[in-house]
């Protein structure tokens, strides 16, 4: 099957041309598929290309969706003014209503939006303030793959993960998780294991200050069972 894609704005001036082609041996092609190909074939624009959307004859397409024959394919890149990205390390405060805004799509009737909170007590300590830290190209990776993984397993129309670094205060967010799908269970059971595999495999460290003024570095959760589902 011979697949057309139009190019437009930033990703045609990037690859520098206006539509690509490819011969596909087999009669069809999921979106995931044609990303994953692209991003073998242009490294260097790898995180241009993952802020991308694709869209099949004029309509926005979920990284599920299937490609036929004569379908007309399109990569859509951040339109004018920007759009906030699906993965993203910040020092800034994390916005709940921007997330939401983010995922929400026609075609989902569930959105759900899961937000990180830094809490006072862990057991019996009191704690005063996280500082987190990452080996952020490493990180912004993983959580690409934890959206990959996730959106493998279930009918996602749209997720974003983002995570606050730095020095976070009581009751401040520190981690969101955008899901938007065709139905409310499946976009609460993303959500979660998106977190659980974020302590899993993603570089992000955090220390914990205490009211004693001991300083304590977190440990990553290990859901061994979870990790073999996936």
């Amino acid at each position: 099957m011979l697949i057309t894609i139009e190019l437009y704005a930033a990703i045609a001036e990037a690859i520098q041309a206006n539509q690509i082609t490819y011969e596909y041996p087999e009669n069809e092609i999921t979106i995931k598929e044609l990303a994953q190909k692209l991003k073998l074939t242009y490294p260097e624009h790898e995180s241009l290309l993952t802020r991308c959307r694709f869209a099949i004859n004029e309509e926005y397409a979920d990284m599920s969706q299937v490609i036929t024959k004569n379908d007309r394919i399109a990569i859509i890149p951040p339109v004018s003014g920007g759009a906030p990205e699906t993965v993203v390390l910040t020092t800034e405060p994390l916005n709940s209503a921007a997330m939401h805004q983010l995922v929400i799509d026609p075609k989902a009737g569930a959105v759900v939006v899961f937000s990180g909170i830094v809490r006072e007590f862990t057991d019996d300590r009191q704690t005063i303030a996280i500082e987190y830290t990452a080996h952020e190209d490493m990180a912004k990776k993983m959580l690409q793959k934890v959206i990959d993984e996730c959106m493998a397993k279930w009918p996602i129309a749209r997720m974003a993960i983002w995570h606050r670094l730095g020095y976070l205060s009581i009751s401040e967010t520190s981690v969101l998780i955008g899901v938007s799908t065709p139905h409310r269970k499946d976009a609460f059971e993303a959500a979660e294991t998106a977190m659980i595999r974020i302590k899993q495999i993603v570089p992000i460290w955090k220390k914990e200050f205490d009211t004693e003024g001991q300083n304590q570095w977190g440990h990553s959760e290990s859901n061994l069972n979870s990790l073999r589902e996936m």
